[in-house]
């Protein structure tokens, strides 16, 4: 019997930790913004993030092979996010940089 090519690719839980800790990272970073605005909403002098509240949009990428993630775990993860109250689109593209595929999610708060 031959060993079947599914052996190579990384699990749902393995997905769904790393897009977890990329949406934890960039859900800390909007709260510093928040944080920030709302410290003086008027000021705009030395404000490092702008002079808005952050909206509750966020791009994350991961450097994942597209052979390496079945679309099955892709659609649960979807799915998941869904169910926990975020719009996710996700998009296969290469890295221009690095030519490596990397998988781009635009997260949304429903």
């Amino acid at each position: 019997m031959i060993i079947s090519s599914s052996e190579l690719q990384i699990s749902y839980q393995n997905l769904e930790d790393m897009f977890n800790r990329a949406l934890q990272k960039e859900i800390s970073e909007w709260r510093k913004e928040k944080d920030e605005f709302f410290k003086d909403p008027f000021n705009n002098e030395g404000r490092v993030t702008g002079k808005y509240m952050p909206s509750a949009v966020f791009q994350i990428w991961l450097k994942l092979p597209k052979n390496l993630v079945s679309d099955e775990n892709l659609n649960k993860l979807l799915l998941d996010c869904s169910e926990s109250g975020w719009n996710v689109k996700s998009k296969w593209q290469d890295d221009e940089r690095t030519g490596e595929e990397q998988i781009y999610f635009f997260v949304t708060k429903q």
